[in-house]
């Protein structure tokens, strides 16, 4: 999960499987990325850069299912 200003994006478009502006992303969202498989970003800093701060009990979450989704 990383943090593109709009001339990076546009530069690597072909690399980027989803584009979510950030006002957007809310937990639910946020997990779902792991859930599906579209990021294995560490969780405590994908959350610091998406909400500004890393929350324990949704680093918990997102680590939680990339630990099942490498079964």
């Amino acid at each position: 999960m990383l943090v593109y200003c709009l001339p990076c994006r546009q530069n690597h478009e072909e690399k980027i499987d989803v584009d979510i502006p950030l006002g957007m992303v809310n937990r639910s969202l946020f997990l779902d990325l792991y859930r599906t498989g579209k990021t294995r970003s560490d969780p405590f800093t994908a959350t610091e850069l998406v909400f500004g701060r890393a929350d324990p009990e949704l680093v918990s979450q997102a680590q939680q299912l990339l630990a099942t989704s490498r079964l």
